[in-house]
């Protein structure tokens, strides 16, 4: 039995990685941040978030906004409303089918392809009709951004690139580097970049049911 379904926005390059098998993994900062992690549980101070007076030792846990394991994730990208609705089509077309995923995993400057009149609708602006990509919650982690793996910086859709500095293009190294290089082109100026080491939720997934 599945449990509760959140949307979760992907831009397209990562959606395109997600069909494609490579994506695996997403990291999304926990907000806020905790005032201490202990058995993989984030915690928060009651008077951090307003709550209680200063001195107060109450605490919460801070629970994952995209749920837990058996929950669905119901994918947003850019989309515009141009298809009849069918058992293969979700009604609506994307940018995504036509770009393809830059090398060190940033949007970059991917094929944009047609274009609709009007222009792309925004990701925040689907409803949950027009998704084509169900995902299911398998694992939940909480992290520092910078404790990455090799293996599951290339679980987030990462590819291993030439640097240019004698690095590996498949080697620990190299990975971690292109993650960092798309964390901080996504979350950087959000004041959360790879330097501060935020807190993060890792959220593992697979596919539940797809259109493309």
């Amino acid at each position: 039995m599945m449990g509760r379904e959140y949307p979760i926005l992907f831009a397209g390059p990562m959606v395109r990685a997600i069909f494609d098998g490579s994506k695996t993994q997403t990291r999304r900062v926990i907000l806020p941040q905790p005032s201490h992690v202990e058995n993989g549980r984030a915690f928060l101070m009651q008077n951090d978030a307003g709550y209680l007076p200063a001195g107060s030792t109450r605490e919460r846990i801070i629970r994952c906004p995209a749920g837990e394991p058996g929950d669905l994730l119901w994918v947003r990208e850019a989309w515009f409303p141009a298809l009849k609705r069918t058992a293969s089509s979700s009604g609506a077309v994307f940018p995504s089918q036509a770009q393809s995923l830059a090398p060190y995993g940033d949007p970059g400057e991917a094929n944009p392809g047609w274009k609709p009149s009007g222009g792309w609708k925004r990701s925040i602006h689907m409803p949950r009709w027009a998704s084509r990509l169900t995902l299911e919650i398998t694992a939940v982690r909480v992290q520092r951004i910078q404790d990455i793996s090799n293996d599951d910086a290339r679980a987030e859709g990462v590819c291993g690139v030439d640097w240019g500095d004698g690095s590996d293009w498949y080697g620990p190294a190299n990975y971690v580097k292109s993650f960092r290089v798309l964390w901080d082109s996504l979350n950087g100026k959000r004041g959360y970049p790879w330097s501060l080491n935020p807190w993060v939720w890792a959220v593992t997934f697979k596919r539940a049911d797809s259109r493309e």
